[in-house]
């Protein structure tokens, strides 16, 4: 009886070299694969991209900084077309107590680049406590004086003058405070906000006067916000539930991939088992082509993820100040945290990679587990 000999195992390298020939001929199959995972992991790092990387200096952070303050001058300037309609001929007050928020900095130069459009020039823009070209300065007790409109700028809590001595001379009271409480409204209640105080005391305006005082960071704003909060964490879920999807649809592309290319190479892989190829030689290759095209499509998908985004923020996004378009490339590319964005695109194609040997695992057992005959009786 004749001794069987030894088996011999096939180096890596091997395994490496047959798998790219693989992909090489049947590069439209694999290239279909491979755009299947860019899809898949471009989704999660833009993911990565508009939400992970949330706070101060990073994209989210810093867009959804600009953007709260796009959306809260919008809100002034909503006021003052509300009380004011046109504001051709007619006279505004601003008074600042204290320092001026970003916002109210904007409101109040665009208020006073105004005064230079002819079509739509107040009769002045008189203002205590500011100084820009354009305003026109003026005493404190006569700020109120034939006014149609008195903005109260500024983070001071208590205000000196008491609110009847600041609207004196106003034919009809409206009066914009744009007060922003250290403290917001809590959980529990919106009516909890600190307001700003005239003289000690809190303005206090019946229903049928014809005062009329808005609180820019009132209770009815507060709620607003918190209503806003709801939504955007149920968009925050959607968004988890839809990339867990697609994550799933790309790990079922590659497993259906490897499956047709085991299929077609049933020949193929009974001619290396009888060659002596062992079955972990046969798992090893299937795997490693996996991992290549894993590799591949996850590193494209990054780039994709982590561009696309960053390139449609900076497109899209609109300068405050003077509402121009395409104004975020500097905020994007000047204040976005490099190491924690590079630590993301590693995470997404460590992960990508990982779901395409996972992929790999039934379709390359069930290739190892072929009996040499049966595979070369298929006519496949």
């Amino acid at each position: 009886m004749e001794n069987i000999g030894t088996q011999v195992r096939l180096p890596i390298s091997t395994a490496v070299a047959i798998a790219l020939q693989g992909i090489k001929i049947r590069l439209g199959r694999a290239l279909v694969t491979i755009s299947g995972v860019v899809l898949g992991i471009a989704f999660l790092m833009s993911v990565f991209t508009g939400e992970l990387i949330s706070g101060t200096g990073y994209i989210k952070g810093a867009m959804a900084q600009r953007e709260e303050l796009n959306n809260t001058v919008k809100t002034m300037e909503s006021f003052v077309s509300q009380a004011l309609g046109s504001p051709k001929d007619k006279i505004i007050g601003i008074i600042v107590a204290g320092d001026l928020e970003p916002s109210e900095q904007i409101l109040a130069k665009r208020l006073a680049r105004l005064t230079q459009d002819s079509k739509q020039a107040p009769k002045e823009v008189r203002a205590v406590g500011l100084s820009l070209p354009g305003l026109t300065r003026a005493e404190i007790s006569d700020i109120g004086k034939d006014a149609s409109m008195l903005i109260v700028m500024g983070n001071s809590e208590a205000f000196t003058k008491s609110f009847d001595d600041l609207t004196a001379g106003m034919e009809q009271v409206y009066v914009l405070d744009t007060y922003k409480p250290v403290v917001m409204a809590s959980e529990e209640s919106a009516d909890n906000v600190k307001m700003r105080t005239y003289a000690g005391a809190p303005v206090v305006v019946l229903e049928n006067s014809s005062q009329k005082y808005e609180q820019l960071y009132g209770a009815q704003q507060q709620e607003f916000l918190k209503e806003q909060a709801k939504k955007a964490e149920s968009a925050r879920f959607r968004t988890v539930w839809v990339m867990i999807i697609s994550l799933l649809v790309t790990i079922i592309g590659i497993t259906n991939s490897l499956l047709m290319s085991v299929t077609e190479r049933f020949k193929e892989i009974g001619t290396m088992k009888c060659l002596g190829a062992l079955s972990v030689f046969i798992r090893q290759l299937f795997l490693i082509e996996s991992a290549l095209i894993g590799f591949t499509g996850s590193f494209l998908g990054m780039l994709v993820g982590a561009l696309l985004p960053m390139l449609m923020y900076s497109i899209s996004y609109r300068d405050p100040a003077t509402g121009a378009l395409g104004a975020g490339f500097g905020v994007i590319f000047g204040t976005i945290n490099y190491s924690l964005l590079l630590a993301a695109g590693f995470s997404a194609v460590v992960v990508g990679t990982l779901l395409a040997i996972m992929a790999a695992i039934y379709p390359a057992n069930f290739a190892a587990r072929m009996v040499p005959a049966m595979a070369l009786r298929s006519n496949v």
